[in-house]
C-alpha cells in the first residue's frame, strides 16, 4: 500500500509546463439559489452502478424513486455555499490504481490512478460547473473535460 500511496504522490505533484494563460476581469454578482430543478437536472446525468466513495454512499441512493432527496440536497447545498465551507469528507477520496494492460503488472507506472469521490460532491460539483460554463467563456488552450475535444491524437 505504501508503495502504490508514495507512486500516486510523486506523479500528481510534477508541475508540466503550459502556455501563460491570459486574463480576464473578474466577474461578480450576487448567488442565486440552487433549485430543487438543476439538482434534478445534475442526477439525470449520473450514470447508476457507479462505485462509491469514502462516504459509501451510491449514485443509485441519490437517484432512487422511493425518496425525492431534490430538497433535501438543495437545503444542504445552499448552506455549503452560504457558509462558503465544503464538508470535511468531500476532501477525501479513495484511489485505485488500474493496469493498464501492458507491460508489467508489477511496475507501478503501468497503472492509471482513479479516484472515487463522494456523488453527493460530484452533484454540487456538476451544478456549479454548469453555472461557471453559462458566464465564462473557457480558453482555447483547455482541452481536457471540454465536451468535442480530447488530448488524445
Amino acid at each position: 500500500l505504501k508503495r502504490w500511496r508514495d507512486y500516486f504522490e510523486e506523479i500528481s505533484t510534477v508541475e508540466f509546463p503550459h502556455p501563460a494563460i491570459p486574463s480576464t476581469a473578474p466577474t461578480h454578482g450576487p448567488v442565486q439559489n440552487i433549485t430543487g430543478e438543476e439538482i434534478e437536472a445534475a442526477l439525470k446525468k449520473m450514470r447508476p452502478d457507479k462505485a462509491t466513495g469514502p462516504d459509501d454512499m451510491a449514485a443509485d441512493l441519490w437517484k432512487s424513486k422511493f425518496w425525492y432527496p431534490d430538497e433535501w440536497l438543495a437545503k444542504f447545498f445552499n448552506q455549503v455555499v452560504a457558509e462558503k465551507k465544503v464538508p470535511e469528507c468531500w476532501s477525501q477520496s479513495t484511489t485505485i490504481p488500474i493496469w493498464k494492460k501492458k507491460c508489467s503488472p508489477a511496475n507501478c507506472s503501468n497503472y492509471r490512478p482513479i479516484r472515487l469521490l463522494s456523488h453527493s460532491m460530484k452533484i454540487f460539483e456538476r451544478i456549479v460547473d454548469g453555472r461557471i460554463r453559462d458566464i465564462v467563456q473557457l480558453s482555447s488552450n483547455q482541452c481536457g473535460f471540454v465536451a468535442l475535444l480530447s488530448l488524445i491524437f
